[in-house]
């Protein structure tokens, strides 16, 4: 038998539609007061992976501080934002993409 031929319409509808991410259950105490100040404000309900990800684009905002080589572009350093300014530590910061690291890895995202 074949392999099954991709099909982006079914993969595209689940990927926005299927809610199958519960983030607040890995989300540690710090993890929220991180987010709180960080303004990402997270939904009590199951995500889909569409969600997810933008969820991670807003909290990778803040990643030019911890690897700045990295956004060497005027473009993307318009997009990032200051932990400074939020009055979150680096370390603080670290944890939370670990959390969010888990959750991926877990939920096969």
């Amino acid at each position: 038998m074949g392999e099954k031929e991709f099909d982006f319409n079914i993969w595209h509808k689940k990927y926005t539609t299927v809610e199958k991410i519960d983030v607040n259950k890995y989300l540690s105490e710090e993890d929220r007061k991180t987010l709180e100040k960080l303004e990402i404000a997270i939904q009590d309900k199951i995500y889909t992976e569409y969600e997810y990800e933008l969820l991670q684009l807003e909290i990778s905002r803040y990643y030019m501080e911890i690897e700045p080589e990295d956004y060497q572009e005027e473009e993307l350093k318009e997009y990032c934002k200051s932990l400074e300014e939020k009055g979150v530590s680096k370390i603080d910061y670290l944890k939370l993409l670990d959390t969010f690291d888990r959750i991926s890895n877990e939920c096969k995202v």
